[in-house]
């Protein structure tokens, strides 16, 4: 979602069936590629507050 501060914007990657490496590659590349668009065309403006390290559960 974008910006942290006040988010506008979700992008969500659903992919069904996924062949080959089913481990994210796919995902972020698409996911990467449509936000970038988002951020481009809407002119939302980068955030200024420092990012957060989440805990992954595998």
């Amino acid at each position: 979602m974008a910006p942290m501060e006040d988010p506008e914007y979700i992008v969500l990657v659903n992919v069904q069936r996924p062949k080959g490496n089913i481990y994210g590659i796919t995902q972020a590349g698409v996911f990467n590629d449509v936000m970038a668009q988002v951020l481009s065309r809407y002119q939302v403006p980068a955030s200024t507050t420092p990012s957060v390290s989440l805990a992954q559960k595998y």
